[in-house]
């Protein structure tokens, strides 16, 4: 009988570990809480945000200027590139009621049209 019940608490405990193990596994060391980041210049996030952070944040707020540059980085974050292929990025939850969009900086966006803050032309 004790080892029925010692087979059984190693086997709850067992599955246990394995089930923390999943979870850990599971979010892939995202980063879930709101990660605010206050611009000085326009066009510095790409400067304010490891790259090995950058896939995996998932809530976003930013205060202060923004250009075309700090758009590429929202977008390659949300998923997307310049072109619109995919990116790793995981970013869902964007907050952006206190920055100011500026123009200049790079394209954010590379495929049938062809924008920046400064231009709109068919590409």
């Amino acid at each position: 009988m004790k080892q029925i019940i010692k087979r059984g608490s190693f086997f709850t405990l067992m599955f246990l570990l394995l089930g923390c193990l999943s979870l850990y596994a599971a979010d892939n060391g995202l980063i879930t809480k709101q990660i605010t980041i206050k611009l000085e210049k326009a066009g510095t996030l790409p400067d304010r945000i490891a790259s090995s952070r950058k896939y995996k944040i998932t809530n976003l707020k930013i205060i202060g200027e923004i250009n075309g540059t700090d758009l590429r980085m929202i977008r390659e974050m949300a998923g997307s590139n310049s072109t619109g292929n995919s990116t790793d990025g995981m970013l869902s939850v964007l907050d952006l009621s206190e920055a100011k969009i500026v123009e200049g900086g790079d394209w954010y966006f590379n495929g049938i049209n062809i924008y920046n803050n400064n231009n709109l032309s068919s590409g």
